[in-house]
């Protein structure tokens, strides 16, 4: 869809989501005898006459009667003009009485089970007269009102007697959630929305629907909200609209001067104390703007902080502010804050950040202590505006070496290595030396991809460097990039004991890339359990040492739980990861978060999660960038796509592919995308080929965990004779359920056993591979019906089709054994699957070297084994949805 037709149809109403709580409350108002209505109360913007309308739809759509009127400042200024509709023709406006009998006999239903519903939006609005009628009719039971009406907004004495009336309960439209954000982003944009884009928006919109629409409207019109991959990404920040600044300001207009310093000041310094506020405004002022609902004023332990209300009332403000004022304004507060001592934590990066908003000359000391405290909240692109204000004689190899990492972090790996080579070459003493080459390895292996470089320079490095201690660390940094490079047993011996490491820094990477390096080659109990005291240490190093971000731990700790087989423990902790570094924009353990959630997902079988979960990470490694991901994720996104049977999204999928960087890291799972897209096109022995060859790239590595799966999957595509025995050898080297039980399938799958198969998927089952357990069932179906037990073939079949609909839609060659009665032979079954997708004669022929006489001929028994008679019913035939 182009962008105008998008905009046209995010114009439309929009769908209707997170008000489950507020619905409730009216239908059990409406069902409720002697309830009178509800009043739906809520600021500008957050949903009042939509959650309204639904009410009403949903009382008049089970059968009562209705109207909907919506109250004006025009129709206030004639009594009774907003209840007109209620009024036959000809009755006696002068006459009260005859005017209540009249509306009360136009309302009479028939069911007295199914009162009149009378919806008013904006009552607040309405004149005196009809409010007065409509207490009287609430009274009399005449109507059930659904009435919406502004916070914070004066009414009248005869509307507030409506807002008192017993029988009437109150509906407060709060803002929506952050999750409920995401379902309404999710359903107006037809697609799956990038987590950070949603937290963006919800942070830009307060969580405040129709902000959030005029958001969206102004991201897409510029072009800055984009589908990429199938994810709705933005791209710039998420602006005001004209509209939207308009009724900012309208309701901004009209304020005392002292009102508007306070809001003034605090777009520029939000968020502030009490304290600091105390000389531009007095304390009248703060509860006036508080009141108002202008400002929030919050208390966290000994301080009182204030906010403006909403985050876009600061954009308007600073946007309207001139130069000189900003300046101005600034400069009184930071007069003012250094005079009250400056004694917080982080004065002095707020100090520096406001001098350079400014344009006040800013002292460097000052920019580069901020510059420490801006990367201590992994706040990097802070960190290079401070920095660059930095004159180039007080620059240091410390602000180098700062730089050099806020580039890293920030995806500008190429800048970031000639800052890091830079301040090497400055450097004269071993701890500098050290601290470079480390922050410099980290650049090369896990930005530019470049892991033999990394190794050279860390060798090189390390034989300049005497201090026995700082040698020690280098030697913990080359076994993390061994592990990496496609050795793991060499890294695993090189960081046989990280924990001794005396550099905190080293000590946490050191025990994070032990935890990787243990569940790549197996060893899952000591992954999990060294996962779980890493992450504890490293969050708890967090709130005192400038590290990476803790939810890294995280990413390696769910990937220990996923290959030791708790799928559960795998998919929470990689959740609680991701929000967590979503949330603190802490970009490269968001993307590998992602990527795992993804991979927990495909390992479950919930193929729409993970087809969802690798398409963000692909997009995210693309944008950010992380391009030692890239292929993990985009051939994750072809193989779940292939198997939800979308081939062209799995093609897209891999457009490209060969051009990512050949990242060892779990090598072969990389060509699972490209082996279950050629196995979706019913090209069952090519798939075989790649998929064996990629497990065996895994085994030459080393990387157990990583060849299990890709043997378990090769024996899904019907090659299990070929890797029963090697699974076998690998789960009685390897510890953790997933081992055993991977090998318990293939050899069942191999021997074709009914009782082997069914005791395999309910092991599958209980772990919560579904789709593995969902095919093993459907085998099991199979060989108990060749064998003639046909109780247990039912049964197991039904099984099977029970677990594939917990599968989201999933297809895979090892279903086709759930519903034919006579069994294919391997090559008729590629055909059939081939032919099944649109092949022609000639074409399966050409990639199976046969004859197109030879494929006819097998097609023809393919048909009467299956009792179909033509190619249009394969599917149905081959049991495919």
């Amino acid at each position: 869809m182009d962008r105008s037709a998008l905009s046209t149809s995010l114009g439309l109403p929009w769908p209707f989501v997170g008000r489950d709580k507020e619905l409730g409350v009216f239908s059990a108002a409406l069902g409720t005898r002697g309830m009178r209505g509800v009043l739906i109360q809520g600021p500008a913007g957050a949903g009042k006459s939509r959650l309204g309308r639904e009410c009403w739809d949903r009382g008049v759509g089970g059968g009562s009667p209705g109207l909907r009127i919506t109250a004006s400042a025009a129709a206030a200024s004639v009594p009774l003009g907003a209840l007109a509709h209620l009024l036959p023709p000809g009755v006696d406006l002068s006459d009260p009485p005859a005017v209540f009998r009249a509306a009360a006999a136009s309302l009479a239903s028939d069911d007295r089970d199914r009162p009149f519903l009378l919806l008013v939006d904006d009552v607040h609005l309405l004149d005196a007269t009809s409010a007065m009628l409509l207490s009287q009719l609430m009274d009399a039971e005449a109507l059930f009102l659904v009435a919406t009406a502004r916070d914070q907004v004066p009414m009248s004495e005869a509307v507030g007697a409506i807002d008192r009336a017993d029988g009437l309960p109150r509906i407060d439209v709060t803002p929506l959630d952050c999750i409920s954000t995401e379902d309404l982003l999710t359903a107006a944009l037809g697609s799956v929305v990038e987590k950070r884009t949603v937290l963006a928006l919800h942070d830009a919109s307060g969580g405040n629907p129709l902000f959030l629409r005029e958001l969206v409207l102004g991201a897409v019109e510029r072009g800055e909200l984009v589908s990429t991959d199938r994810v709705w990404r933005l791209t710039g920040r998420a602006t005001a609209t004209s509209r939207l600044v308009q009724g900012i300001e309208t309701r901004l207009s009209g304020l005392p001067p002292a009102s508007l310093g306070v809001l003034e000041l605090l777009s520029l310094v939000e968020p502030a104390g009490v304290g600091e506020l105390e000389t531009p405004a007095d304390e009248g002022t703060l509860e006036l703007l508080e009141r108002g609902g202008l400002i929030r004023v919050q208390r966290a332990r000994r301080r009182i902080t204030v906010t403006l209300a909403h985050p876009l009332y600061s954009e308007v403000l600073r946007d309207r502010l001139p130069p000189y004022r900003r300046r101005q304004t600034l400069g009184a507060h930071i007069e003012r804050v250094v005079g009250r001592g400056a004694r917080r934590h982080d004065d002095a990066l707020r100090i520096a950040t406001w001098q350079l908003s400014a344009g006040i000359s800013a002292d460097p000391g000052l920019l580069v202590q901020a510059a420490g405290l801006a990367r201590y909240g992994h706040d990097y692109e802070q960190v290079l505006s401070l920095l660059e204000a930095v004159p180039e004689d007080r620059r240091t190899v410390a602000t180098y070496l700062l730089e050099g990492e806020a580039l890293y972090e920030l995806g500008r790996f190429d800048e970031a290595e000639k800052r890091l080579a830079e301040a090497y070459r400055m450097a004269t003493s071993d701890e500098d030396r050290a601290a470079i080459t480390m922050e410099r390895t980290q650049n090369l292996c896990w930005g530019t991809s470049e892991l033999e470089r990394a190794l050279a320079v860390n060798v090189k490095a390390r034989s300049r460097i005497t201090d026995p201690g700082l040698r020690d660390a280098l030697g913990v940094n080359e076994g993390a990039m061994r592990i990496l490079a496609g050795r793991p047993e060499e890294g695993l011996a090189q960081l046989d004991d990280p924990g001794s490491a005396a550099d905190e820094r080293v000590r946490l990477y050191g025990l994070g890339m032990k935890v990787l390096g243990l569940a790549a080659v197996g060893r899952t109990a000591e992954a999990v359990e060294l996962g779980r005291r890493a992450h504890e240490e490293h969050e708890l190093a967090g709130e005192h040492l400038v590290i990476q971000h803790h939810t890294a731990a995280l990413s390696a700790l769910a990937l220990a739980h996923a290959a030791a087989g708790d799928l559960e423990s795998a998919r929470l902790t990689a959740e609680r990861g991701h929000q967590l570094a979503v949330s603190a924009g802490a970009t490269q353990p968001g993307v590998w978060l992602a990527w795992g959630l993804a991979r927990t997902h495909w390992l479950a079988g919930r193929l729409a999660d993970a087809r969802r979960w690798y398409a963000e990470a692909l997009a995210l490694a693309r944008s950010e960038p992380v391009p030692i991901i890239l292929r993990l994720a985009a051939s994750g996104l072809a193989a779940s796509s292939a198997l939800l049977g979308d081939i062209v999204c799995a093609q897209d999928a891999l457009e490209g592919f060969d051009g990512y960087p050949d990242f060892p890291f779990l090598t072969g799972e990389d060509r699972l995308g490209e082996a279950w897209l050629l196995a979706s096109r019913g090209q069952l022995r090519a798939s075989q080929e790649v998929v064996l060859r990629a497990a065996d790239r895994a085994r030459q590595a080393g990387y157990a965990s990583s060849e299990m799966l890709l043997l378990t999957e090769a024996a899904r595509m019907g090659a299990a004779p070929l890797v029963q025995d090697r699974l076998c050898e690998l789960a009685k080297r390897c510890d953790g359920v997933f081992a055993a039980v991977r090998s318990r399938f293939a050899t069942a799958l191999s021997a074709r056993d009914g009782g082997l198969l069914a005791t395999a998927s309910q092991e599958l089952e209980s772990m919560g591979a579904l789709l593995l357990a969902a095919e093993a069932a459907a085998a099991a179906a199979h060989a108990f019906s060749q064998d003639g037990q046909s109780r247990a073939a039912t049964r197991w079949a039904a099984t099977a089709a029970a677990l594939r609909e917990r599968c989201q839609g999933a297809s895979s060659p090892g279903f086709i054994f759930a519903s034919p009665a006579t069994p294919l032979t391997p090559r008729e079954l590629e055909i059939a699957l081939m032919a099944s997708h649109g092949s022609s004669s000639k074409e399966i022929a050409a990639l199976l070297v046969l004859s197109v006489r030879t494929v006819d001929n097998n097609l023809q028994h393919i048909y009467r084994k299956l009792g179909i008679t033509s190619r249009t019913e394969l599917n149905a035939g081959l049991g495919r949805r």
